[in-house]
Parts: C-alpha cells; sequence; structure tokens
C-alpha cells in the first residue's frame, strides 16, 4: 500500500489486545461471541516499518434487533463502532474502513447498509452524509447500548439514535480487489 494502510478481518483476541475503551470492547466481544458480524481493524505502517493499530468498525449481519425499525431495515446490516483512533483522524481512514464494509457487503449481495448516530453528533452526522447516506427518518429511535463502570460491571443504557440508511452497487462494482484490503502489515 502506498499510503501504508491495511484492513483486514479481526477476532477476540485482536479486541482484547488492541481495543482500549471499555465500551467498545464490551460490545465488541460480544457481537463476536455471538457471532453477528465481522469486525474490521485498520493499521498504518509507523516510520519504523510496523503496524500501528488504527481503527476499528463492526459490520453486523444478523438481523438487528431495534423493534422501531421497519421489516426493511430490520434485515439491513448495520454499521457498529466505528472507531478512528484520535492520531489517525482526520485523514480518510473512517472513510476507507466504511467503504470496506461497504465492499464486503455488495459483494455478499445485500443490497442497503444502515446506521445509528447520536443526534447530537454533528461531525459523525456530516461524515455519514459525505459518504451518500441518507436519514431513513427524521426522528430519533431509542436504541440500546452498554455501559462500562468502573468496577468492571456492564449495564445496559438506552440512548437515542438517528438511523441512516444507504443503497449499495451491485457486487460487479467491486470485481477488482481493494487496495486496502489484505492480510495486514
Amino acid at each position: 500500500m502506498s499510503d501504508g494502510v491495511s484492513i483486514r478481518r479481526a477476532g477476540a483476541n485482536d479486541v482484547r489486545e488492541l481495543v482500549l475503551d471499555p465500551e467498545d470492547r464490551h460490545g465488541l466481544l460480544d457481537h463476536l461471541r455471538h457471532r453477528r458480524g465481522i469486525l474490521l481493524f485498520a493499521f498504518r505502517r509507523d516510520a519504523a516499518g510496523g503496524a500501528v493499530f488504527a481503527g476499528h468498525i463492526f459490520i453486523r449481519i444478523a438481523p438487528n434487533d431495534e423493534p422501531e425499525l421497519t421489516d426493511r431495515l430490520r434485515q439491513a446490516p448495520l454499521l457498529l463502532y466505528l472507531r478512528v483512533v484520535d492520531e489517525h483522524q482526520r485523514n480518510g481512514l473512517g472513510r476507507r474502513l466504511v467503504e470496506e464494509a461497504e465492499r464486503i457487503l455488495a459483494r455478499g449481495r445485500h443490497p442497503m447498509v444502515a446506521l445509528g448516530v447520536d443526534p447530537e453528533n454533528t461531525r459523525a452526522i456530516a461524515f455519514y452524509e459525505s459518504l451518500s447516506f441518507t436519514r431513513w427518518r427524521d426522528e430519533p429511535i431509542r436504541t440500546h447500548g452498554w455501559a462500562v463502570r468502573e468496577d468492571g460491571g456492564v449495564e445496559q443504557v438506552e440512548e437515542d439514535c438517528l438511523i441512516y440508511q444507504k443503497l449499495l452497487p451491485g457486487p460487479e462494482t467491486y470485481n477488482r480487489a481493494p487496495r486496502e484490503a489484505g492480510p495486514g502489515i
């Protein structure tokens, strides 16, 4: 890769080793344990030629369980846990993670993808809209997430999310191998 970025599938051991945020770690491990989808990790080559963890995204392929969603969106894969490590933000890595997730879904013949975003997170909303995601409806829905307490315990929390959707191109659009996919650096 000319820019030193590599995106690869990851597993539970990768999460335990590299994901520092406790809510992300808990959620990713829960999704992996229940085999709900695919986890992608991004790495960037450092000055010494080593690989540095730079971010992640989870592709939930299992039907989602939010009761407010219609049958059409209930079957749509969801993009979850998009996170780019602070020092790697604002350089296109989040865009590359989303594009790789879309490529995987299109190859799997999924016609669309959806995601939820905090209604107050205007930066994330602008980011997703720049990637051609459109708002499913104007009102947010109640979703659930996880909060990890200081003592390590976990509790379910409710949060409002705006739902965005995007129609995906057919798999023929992705006949060639993506430049950022591969075994990693």
